[in-house]
């Protein structure tokens, strides 16, 4: 999907609510100075966060050149108000990026690279579409809990969830043969 991005700062973006599972309201809200290059964290500042809890999220290492190429190389400055605005996107007619600019990027996109579909109409006569930003954030979540050793726990504190409740009801299905290599592995004989 990347790939359909043609701008440098939609692949960014993409990439960035990719490797951070971030909602959009958050992503729309970081400013340069939530960046910690070096260590590759953003942090998700109380304002931003859904729950009203400042967090930390880590980035990988394939995301450092498409920052460096929109922070450091210009591709920030070809957009309107650049030097006038903190945040760390911007666009052509704002200083920073709604949330509903990020929705719009990604589900354009999505359609740019034929996998996007329309679920179905809601109340409102509006399509619901099958990738979105949030869709992008489940996931992030589903890979978290089904590919890597990170704990529930873990999960949801990178998810900035309330509690893990929330956590597992979205990302774990009911497994009857859950636990029972942790048994055999760890059972007391």
């Amino acid at each position: 999907m990347e790939d359909a991005a043609v701008k440098p700062r939609n692949q960014l973006l993409i990439r960035l609510l990719w490797q951070t599972g971030l909602r959009r309201s958050e992503v729309s809200g970081l400013l340069i100075d939530d960046l910690d290059r070096p260590n590759r964290e953003i942090t998700v500042r109380q304002p931003n966060a859904k729950n009203d809890q400042k967090r930390v999220v880590p980035y990988q290492h394939t995301l450092d050149g498409l920052l460096k190429d929109w922070l450091d190389h210009g591709g920030r400055q070809t957009y309107r108000d650049w030097n006038e605005s903190d945040h760390l996107f911007v666009t052509e007619r704002s200083h920073w990026m709604r949330p509903g600019t990020v929705w719009e990027i990604v589900v354009d996109i999505a359609e740019k690279a034929g996998l996007q579909r329309d679920l179905y109409t809601d109340s409102e006569g509006r399509d619901r579409s099958k990738i979105t930003p949030h869709n992008i954030r489940h996931g992030y979540g589903t890979y978290m809990v089904h590919n890597t050793d990170a704990s529930i726990y873990d999960v949801s504190k990178l998810m900035g969830h309330k509690s893990t409740k929330t956590t597992e009801q979205k990302y774990v299905g009911h497994d009857p043969r859950q636990g029972v290599d942790a048994g055999r592995s760890y059972g007391p004989e």
